[in-house]
């Protein structure tokens, strides 16, 4: 990843998201490595609700990879890695607060503003971490599952 705290949540969303699309489902679901809901998808191109953010990143998209974004569909990011990076950032451009400088601030970020819209969300900080084979603090580890 590169040195800013949006590339390093890319690389360890997309560690989180699907171990960076090694992940028997990966390929099942939507969304691709990423694993970007529908919900998600469909923010990116809600230019009424992010005129000002969305249409400023579309103009580099366009200049950058020749990508008419607002012209992309949701079944599309599943089978381009880019198009599912494009998405994923998309997504976060529009979110307050800036994304955290150190990785706990980012795992609880991804929980916050990243997996949390779609019903089958469950990510916790633990499963970030874990996720990118980082230690969990105590804190932050996940109680353990009942029997049935």
């Amino acid at each position: 990843p590169g040195k800013g705290n949006v590339d390093r949540f890319l690389y360890e969303t997309a560690a989180a998201e699907s171990q960076w699309g090694t992940h028997p489902d990966t390929l099942k679901n939507q969304g691709g490595i990423f694993q970007l809901d529908r919900v998600g998808f469909d923010d990116t191109q809600a230019t009424q609700d992010h005129r000002k953010n969305l249409n400023r990143h579309y103009a580099t998209i366009k200049k950058a990879f020749g990508i008419d974004w607002p012209k992309v569909k949701y079944e599309e990011i599943s089978g381009s890695p880019l198009l599912g990076a494009l998405a994923a950032r998309l997504l976060i451009a529009n979110k307050e607060p800036p994304i955290p400088a150190d990785v706990i601030g980012r795992a609880k970020y991804w929980k916050d503003h990243y997996n949390s819209h779609h019903p089958n969300a469950d990510g916790t900080v633990a499963k970030f971490l874990t996720r990118n084979g980082l230690e969990v603090p105590e804190e932050y580890k996940d109680p353990p599952k009942k029997k049935k």
